[in-house]
């Protein structure tokens, strides 16, 4: 039985680690991209996959709860939202900025 508890123990906290990993590159994607489609792809694909192993990270240590049915409410919830979102986000940019074409091609010509 305590082998049993280990191996629930690293699995979690290889996903813990995991997620944690994912919102790491998350904010280096925010603050590496220029252009505001690029910022709003990272951050909302990462924090999607950041929230699903964090969660099961913290069902695989409570065990079988009430409470974990919880937590499946909120990674159901935030993988059907935040993608959502995020189109939504990117979306507005492009309806509001009228430069977005121009920008884009600054950014292709500068790495050409």
């Amino acid at each position: 039985m305590i082998v049993v508890e280990w191996i629930r123990f690293v699995l979690a906290a290889l996903l813990l680690l995991i997620g944690l990993f994912a919102i790491l590159s998350s904010v280096i994607g925010l603050f590496r991209f220029t252009y505001v489609i690029n910022r709003i792809h990272a951050s909302d694909l990462i924090e999607t996959l950041a929230v699903l192993c964090i969660s099961l990270s913290l069902i695989l240590m409570m065990g079988f709860d009430p409470a974990v049915l919880k937590l499946i409410l909120i990674i159901v919830f935030i993988w059907l939202a935040n993608p959502i979102s995020g189109h939504l986000m990117a979306r507005l940019e492009v309806m509001s900025n009228p430069q977005i074409g121009n920008e884009y091609e600054v950014v292709h010509r500068e790495r050409d």
